[in-house]
């Protein structure tokens, strides 16, 4: 059973708008297999950089560990190693779709070896990265690498499909009203602050009947009704701790019993061009990041997907990981 109840947008226009300053240092991963997957990241990157005036950005690939042998490099002394054929095709790629990009953006390029995953998070730990950028292909539901960095990153994931643009105009939040929703609506308003016009952002929630509602004595539609009722007043304390800065907030709450269902039905209906989530931290282990729900939006949705962590939160764990 699937209901949804939609209030008026709140807007404040007397706050003024706060510059984008959380991503500074973002890290971008390109594939160079497939030239849209780069594409959308390289151009989705650069609108990122104008919106937050990002100082640097790190432009990666990674390659499995390859040493040419010292019979090939003495038979063919000009054979250009490995790990520079890839920092050429990097730089040729970025030059060909970074060309919009904010102009004081520093820009570095460098190639990894090693397993995927391990390098990437290595990477954003040492480097003290704000943002990490992945790809995904179109129609990809194989899509480990993304979900292994998603899941243990330090600092939030950006998740761009291939073939997307970079129109921002409607940002999907959905919320549970803990502090993690707060950090991701606050981040969503930075976002929907930073472009013109700004965008309009949809806060939904998404509640279901509990299995043993008749032992209370109220029928289903009673029972729906005081959850409904629920859910309005905890965003009403969520939103009264926002600063929307001028920017349409307009929730939704549906009755649902498959969440990630109700999200992808809110997303095609209001033709949403971001979905922005919250992560829990690392100690939180009913996180939606960490669960089954997110790694099906991951696989399943086609618009660029953002999942909100404060940076510095997963890294005694990730030191754990990597054993560094």
């Amino acid at each position: 059973m699937s209901e949804m109840s939609v209030l008026p947008p709140i807007r404040n226009s007397n706050r003024g708008y706060l510059i984008m300053e959380r991503y500074e240092r973002l890290l971008v991963c390109l594939e160079l297999a497939v030239e849209p997957v780069d594409q959308a990241i390289i151009e989705y990157t650069a609108k990122i950089t104008r919106m937050a005036k990002s100082k640097t950005v790190y432009f990666i690939h990674v390659v499995p560990t390859f040493d040419l042998p010292a019979d090939l490099i003495e038979t063919y002394p000009n054979l250009m190693p490995v790990d520079e054929m890839e920092i050429a095709l990097l730089q040729d790629r970025v030059n060909a779709f970074f060309g919009t990009a904010y102009p004081e953006t520093d820009i570095q390029f460098d190639v990894l070896e090693g397993e995927t995953v391990t390098e990437i998070l290595r990477y954003a730990k040492n480097k003290l990265i704000d943002l990490v950028v992945l790809g995904k292909k179109k129609a990809d539901h194989h899509v480990i690498v993304t979900e292994k960095v998603t899941r243990k990153s330090p600092c939030s994931v950006l998740i761009i499909p291939e073939g997307c643009g970079t129109a921002l105009q409607q940002i999907l939040v959905p919320v549970d009203f803990s502090r993690y929703s707060e950090i991701a609506l606050n981040v969503a308003i930075e976002f929907a602050a930073a472009v013109h016009p700004p965008a309009q952002i949809q806060v939904a929630h998404t509640y279901d009947v509990p299995a043993g509602y008749y032992k209370t004595g109220k029928t289903y539609d009673e029972f729906a009704a005081i959850m409904a009722e629920h859910a309005r007043e905890k965003y009403q304390q969520l939103i009264q701790r926002v600063d929307v800065q001028g920017i349409a907030v307009q929730p939704v709450f549906k009755l649902d019993s498959n969440v990630v269902n109700s999200i992808e039905a809110l997303l095609t209906q209001e033709k949403s061009d971001l979905l922005v989530l919250g992560a829990r931290g690392q100690t939180d282990p009913a996180s939606l990041i960490l669960g089954s729900k997110t790694t099906k939006l991951i696989r399943q949705i086609e618009i660029p997907m953002l999942v909100v962590r404060e940076k510095g939160d997963r890294v005694h764990l990730l030191e754990a990981l990597l054993q560094i």
